[in-house]
């Protein structure tokens, strides 16, 4: 199993983003109520795409709380498309005779886009039911089979195959300026470093490129309530990926920059140590509260065994005189 950084669920009075900033928009984002709300809000729409888009969730990651969640956010869009779908023939009543044949014909169609829209909607919603129970039961099976997994685990990228294919293509076409860029180092910083490449972290592009590129791909080619549906999703997705990278990031910077602290410190003791000659200073005792000597007396005990057949003697002879 690859080792991964797990994050904990999104919060808006936590400090995700440590750098430096002046401009004062985290301080505001975070006391912010408003923002707090529209990341309320996008973390419903990222529930149905990453059932789709990801495997093996956490258990507290993917709840079933999270599931009726999406659950109801697909009820409700589907239910807008139907309702889409039943005015607008009300509509085309009112176009035809302004726009003429073009826009009676562009009605016509876009009508007809509509209804597959409604139906993409009710397929979408019943793959949802389907996958979400898969991963459900999966959860619920690792628990049994005693299979531990982090339970904050947002899940395995189903399309990293495509940003393998992807990164593969991009950092040749980087290699160039990243040789340019790398011969630029001073010889002694770059000897024995490896070339470096345009991207590295796999999964961290498949969370950031890939996966909001599908879903807005698919919001492009759909039309009506399905794509509007499709394209909030998809922008839901690239905000949570952008922000579950900088926590991760953000939590490695702060391992290495434990270290990087510790070893300053070992380094400041050590300068510290040379100073005093290497000796240590031993403890002043006070000689008033030096303990007074206690002579450890031997106590004999006497045999068990010798006792317990006195004993048993005596019960025989109480026996034999009945």
């Amino acid at each position: 199993m690859a080792h991964k950084i797990i994050t904990k669920p999104f919060s808006n009075e936590d400090k995700i983003d440590k750098s430096r900033n002046v401009t004062g928009i985290n301080r505001w984002a975070q006391s912010s109520r408003t923002m707090g709300l529209i990341m309320l809000v996008l973390g419903w729409f990222t529930i149905p795409v990453e059932v789709f888009l990801r495997r093996d969730f956490g258990q507290r990651w993917f709840t079933p709380v999270n599931f009726y969640a999406g659950f109801f956010l697909m009820v409700a869009f589907t239910a807008m498309q139907g309702v889409a779908y039943r005015i607008m023939p009300t509509i085309q009543e009112l176009v035809w005779p302004i726009l003429g044949p073009h826009g009676a014909f562009y009605s016509y169609s876009y009508a007809v886009r509509v209804k597959g829209a409604v139906e993409d909607m009710l397929a979408t919603m019943l793959l949802y039911l389907l996958f979400s129970c898969y991963h459900l039961f999966k959860i619920k099976w690792r628990n049994q089979a005693n299979i531990p997994l982090h339970s904050y685990d947002d899940g395995t990228p189903n399309f990293q195959w495509l940003a393998n294919i992807v990164a593969w293509i991009l950092n040749i076409l980087a290699a160039p300026l990243l040789w340019l860029f790398f011969y630029m180092l001073p010889r002694a910083l770059r000897k024995g470093k490896p070339f470096p490449k345009l991207i590295t972290d796999k999964a961290a592009f498949t969370g950031m490129f890939i996966e909001p590129a599908i879903v807005f791909f698919f919001a492009w080619v759909s039309s009506s309530v399905e794509s509007l549906w499709l394209y909030i999703s998809g922008f839901a997705v690239l905000i949570y990926a952008q922000w579950k990278e900088m926590a991760k990031k953000n939590k490695l910077l702060d391992f290495q920059d434990g270290r990087i602290e510790a070893e300053m410190m070992r380094e400041l003791r050590k300068g510290t140590t040379e100073k005093t000659g290497g000796k240590k200073k031993e403890p002043v005792k006070d000689a008033q509260t030096k303990q007074p000597f206690v002579p450890h007396i031997i106590v004999p005990y006497p045999d068990l065994t010798a006792i317990i057949e006195e004993m048993n003697r005596e019960k025989i002879g109480a026996r034999s005189a009945r």
